[in-house]
């Protein structure tokens, strides 16, 4: 990835090591074209039939255009990370003012730490337990 420390090992690298764990496809600095500009997407994820575009932001600066990566990548998702709960807040109310993009897109702004809670949350790396029915079912004799 081409960001710095801050960006790649603080707010990236769980997150990655996260999918990567589930087997989940993960691409990091995944090509798109936004217009006729070639850009990247930080990590593009593909789990099941869920398509996540990971975009660590730290500053509010770029948000819009990380919204319109994730389009371009087709994404299901978008979880944009962020150091701070201060510059996630910032990024909200720029994208407030967007319209919004034709493709259904669930964007998330997130510090790292409630990013984190919410991969493993949504993405767990241990399947729910088999829950034993109350009844036990009927045999035929």
């Amino acid at each position: 990835m081409r960001g710095g420390f801050l960006h790649n090992k603080v707010l990236l690298a769980p997150i990655l090591e996260h999918f990567f764990s589930r087997g989940a496809v993960v691409r990091e600095e995944f090509p798109v074209v936004v217009g006729t500009v070639r850009r990247a997407v930080d990590l593009w994820i593909l789990e099941g039939s869920v398509r996540i575009a990971i975009e660590a932001e730290l500053t509010p600066r770029r948000a819009i255009t990380a919204l319109d990566k994730a389009v371009a990548a087709a994404a299901t998702h978008l979880l944009i990370v962020t150091p701070t709960g201060a510059v996630a807040d910032t990024i909200v109310e720029s994208l407030h003012g967007r319209p919004e993009p034709e493709s259904c897109i669930q964007v998330c702004v997130l510090p790292q730490g409630p990013a984190l809670a919410w991969v493993r949350s949504r993405f767990p790396l241990i399947s729910i337990p088999f829950r034993e029915r109350k009844e036990k079912p009927k045999v035929n004799a």
